[in-house]
């Protein structure tokens, strides 16, 4: 249904690799900041069977859109304790950290969150095709297939606080939301996240209401996504 709807807005979505989502960051910067380490093959391995990329195309084979996620094992740690020690972004942060890089994890529910966990972001879509929708579908989209594919206890996503402001965590369907997330000297610069998380029930829940058309008018959804 998802993909139905994406079609209907002019994007075919189809799976990626991790060298085009970079490609395609590189092509658009004037759009899109540098792509964040935690998807970037300079920064970390990205192998096929613990992280998935979509690249959604308009007609003419142009990318238009991308959403990527990440399998992360946290059963013997926690998302405060990856992101403090900057495994969330590299894989090895002692080698490939921004000078004076830190991350400072305030948010005292998020920080606790463990187990199997698909991490999601590398967002971004083409000026022209902002405003259609696409967010209320491809995140919806990517947290289901990131489920099927892992069955993870939760899905979790940060989002600049500006962005936030906007109200993106509306759009992307989470519920869970908590600000105190504080990264420096990054390759974004200094930037306040809040953090979106949530578990399998709510997983499908949003996927049922997306499918029952029970989420609310379409209009409101589209609200310049």
């Amino acid at each position: 249904f998802a993909d139905k709807q994406l079609r209907e807005r002019g994007v075919i979505v189809t799976l990626a690799s991790f060298d085009e989502l970079l490609e395609v960051n590189t092509a658009n910067r004037d759009t899109w900041l540098p792509l964040t380490p935690t998807f970037n093959v300079a920064y970390n391995t990205l192998p096929s069977d613990s992280s998935v990329c979509f690249i959604g195309r308009d007609t003419d084979g142009n990318a238009v859109a991308t959403h990527a996620g990440r399998l992360f094992d946290w059963r013997q740690t926690t998302f405060g304790e990856a992101a403090q020690k900057l495994t969330l972004f590299y894989d090895h942060p002692d080698r490939d950290a921004q000078p004076g890089e830190y991350c400072q994890v305030e948010a005292q529910r998020a920080r606790e969150i463990a187990g199997l966990i698909s991490y999601t972001g590398g967002v971004w879509y083409a000026r022209d095709y902002r405003g259609r929708g696409l967010l209320y579908y491809m995140t919806r989209l990517m947290r289901a297939y990131t489920y099927a594919l892992w069955g993870v206890d939760f899905n979790v996503a940060m989002v600049a606080k500006g962005n936030v402001d906007k109200g993106l965590p509306e759009k992307m369907g989470h519920t869970l939301v908590e600000d105190g997330v504080h990264s420096r000297n990054s390759t974004h610069g200094d930037v306040d996240y809040h953090v979106l998380w949530s578990n399998p029930r709510q997983i499908f829940q949003q996927l049922t209401e997306t499918l029952e058309g029970e989420s609310g008018s379409l209009a409101s959804h589209q609200g310049r996504a």
